[in-house]
Formats: C-alpha cells, structure tokens, sequence
C-alpha cells in the first residue's frame, strides 16, 4: 500500500498543479496521511479511513478560509469599463431618447445619470450599466 499511497500524492500533486481550483491539493494531504499509517503498520482498512478523513476534513476547513482569502481583484468582462472614459457619439437626452458612446471601439447606447443633456463629442465617464445601455456622467 505504501507504493499506492505515494503514487496518490504525486497523482493528486500533479493534478493540482495543472487547476487553480485548490481542490487536489487536499487529496494528496490525505495521502500523505494514509502513507504515514503504512509506514507505521495500520491495516489497509485503518489507511483507506485515515486517507479518507484526512481529505474531507482538508476540503471542509481549509478551502473555504482560502476561497474567503484570495480574491479576484481585477475586473472582468463587462465590469472593467465602468469608470472609464467615453466619447458622446449621439447626444444623451434622457428625456427624448438615449444618446450613444464609444469605447474601446464599440458604440453603446447611453444614458445620463443625473438626465443632464450631453452633447456629441463631449468626453464622459461610465457609472454603471443598466441591461445594454451605459450609465454616463459628464
């Protein structure tokens, strides 16, 4: 059994290095643990338990204090423009029609925030977005 326990923490060692889920990492701990039993003398049954164990306890502590530790600070998709600059490409009047601005090459509909009237060309910064429409302010 020792061989197949040290071959688990390479295997689930291995495998942790190809994700950044945190999740093989906790097997292998378990593994480690049943190779401990081994060389001790437990029987197969007591490994297969400590293994086991070990790893739920892993799972169930440690990951999510880790998950609460480590956060994505960076913006994805959508979110990164907010609180970028635009320009007014069609003029914002919230009371007769959304207006348009362009960023990063693609246009988006627009509205103002405070219904200020924004003319073309005027320089905004993105607030938010509402569903497909930007929320801008001069």
């Amino acid at each position: 059994m020792k061989i197949l326990w040290m071959a688990a923490i390479v295997l689930f060692a291995v495998l942790e290095l190809t994700t950044i889920q945190l999740i093989s990492i906790w097997f292998a701990i378990g593994a480690l643990a049943s190779l401990v039993f081994a060389y001790i003398g437990f029987s197969s049954t007591a490994q297969i338990f400590a293994f086991l164990i070990v790893s739920a306890i892993c799972v169930f502590l440690a990951r999510p204090l880790i998950k609460k530790t480590i956060k994505n600070t960076e913006s994805t998709n959508l979110d990164a423009i907010v609180g970028k600059k635009a320009v007014v490409t069609k003029d914002i009047n919230n009371l007769k029609s959304s207006g348009e601005v362009e960023i990063n090459g693609n246009l988006w509909s627009a509205r103002s925030i405070n219904d200020d009237i924004i003319e073309k060309d005027e320089i905004v910064t993105i607030e938010k977005i509402e569903g497909v429409k930007l929320i801008v302010k001069k």
